[in-house]
Formats: structure tokens, sequence, C-alpha cells
């Protein structure tokens, strides 16, 4: 289940924009794009956990994304109570260098969805995938399969019940 409120944003942005630019928008929750490969499934609750609730971020084209802004700030109160977030892609991709390492977290992540792909290297693309926790102070910013992360210059485990709730793929 996803948390109160997401579809009905999801419905109520996506309704609008419809009306705004007379034609379909297609909107994405992140989580419902991704996939985790079966060769990586060890890796799922340490991606659950560390994405936390971005994983419930939504999707928009860059064309798309002030309208969806401003629809969202006028709603904003609706939905005051959770942090659901529009994820401006077009930003984003004009910004930052988005080419993930071989070693990180981005790389155990699959999707087809272009924006989904680029959004994903820029969080995880920089997070390295270690097999023992001694490796975490060789990075910035590190994590272990089972959800111990080490940012910041501080090392802490991901509470379980963000890496068992599972929402990817």
């Amino acid at each position: 289940d996803y948390p109160k409120g997401l579809l009905q944003l999801k419905a109520h942005l996506s309704s609008e924009l419809k009306k705004r630019v007379k034609r379909p928008v297609q909107i994405d929750i992140l989580a419902d794009v991704l996939e985790i490969p079966e060769s990586e499934e060890h890796w799922r609750r340490a991606v659950e956990g560390y994405l936390n609730t971005q994983k419930f971020y939504l999707l928009i084209e860059p064309e798309f994304y002030r309208d969806a802004l401003r629809i969202y700030d006028r709603i904003k109160r609706e939905y005051g109570t959770h942090s659901f977030g529009l994820v401006d892609i077009g930003k984003l991709r004009e910004r930052e260098r988005l080419e993930p390492w071989n070693d990180s977290l981005a790389k155990k992540i699959e999707t087809e969805n272009a924006l989904a792909r680029s959004y994903v290297d820029y969080l995880l693309g920089r997070v390295v995938c270690c097999t023992h926790v001694d490796q975490l102070r060789r990075h910035k910013t590190a994590i272990t399969a089972d959800g111990m992360v080490y940012q910041g210059y501080v090392a802490r485990p991901i509470r379980k019940e963000l890496m068992d709730d599972a929402f990817i793929g």
C-alpha cells in the first residue's frame, strides 16, 4: 500500500495537467518504474531503505514540470503530512553529471524509464556498494547490502522497517 494520498495526488496532477495541455501527461511513481534484477536481489533491502520516501517521488516529463509544480503548490495543503515530491529532471540533467560509478547502488537497479534512470543515477550513482562494513570508510558515501550506511563521516544502520517496506519492482 502506498502512503495515504500518493495515488490521489498523482491522479489530481494528471487530471489538471490534461486540462491545461489538452492531452494526457504521463506521471510515474519512481518505485513503479524500477526493477531490481534477480542477480542483485540481495541489495533490495538496502535500495528500499536508502531511497526511503524518495521512492514515492513523481516523475513528470521536463516540459510539464513547471505546470505540475504550480498545480502542486496550489493543492499542497491537501497532502501536507507527506513528503511527496516532484522530480525536476530537466534541471537535474542540465546541472548534474549523471554517469554512475560501476560499484554504485545505481547499478543494482534496472529501468526502461529514462526519467527514472536519470534520477536514480543522480541519487545512487555515487553511493558505493561494499561487501563488508570495514570498507565503508574508504568512500565518501557507501552502503552494505544489510543496510549499514556511511555518509557525512557517520556510520549508521538504516531502520529495519524502511528496508522491509518493499515497493520496487
